[in-house]
């Protein structure tokens, strides 16, 4: 009889999704606090769409590749309406899942969401 392992410890499957869905599932939202599904979901359009924060000058602005997207923390912060040290910690969950990978730069960080490039 093969062992199965626990629900908790079972890899996750990966799916795909249009951006047209994500586009669907996030929701209207004026100054209010953010939920982590619509933080995550914000990742994704940010990264699909190769999003360049209006605070990195045009000279330091890289080349991005599909799946990346530059921002930091403090600007992520204020999208979401989270403290920083909230960013910083849900960033790096993400991180650890394999989700997000995140480059540091002087001024910005550059994200790569995992599964769009």
């Amino acid at each position: 009889m093969a062992e199965t392992l626990p629900k908790a410890a079972q890899p996750a499957t990966a799916i795909t999704i249009k951006l047209s869905v994500i586009g669907c599932l996030k929701e209207e939202r004026v100054y209010e606090r953010v939920g982590k599904r619509e933080a995550l979901l914000d990742l994704v359009e940010l990264g699909a769409n190769n999003y360049v924060a209006p605070t990195v000058y045009n000279n330091q602005i890289p080349n991005l590749d599909k799946g990346e997207f530059c921002s930091s923390i403090l600007e992520l912060s204020d999208r979401w309406n989270w403290p920083r040290s909230s960013v910083r910690t849900f960033i790096e969950r993400l991180e650890q899942m394999g989700f997000v990978r995140r480059y540091r730069k002087l001024q910005f960080s550059i994200f790569r969401i995992a599964g769009l490039s």
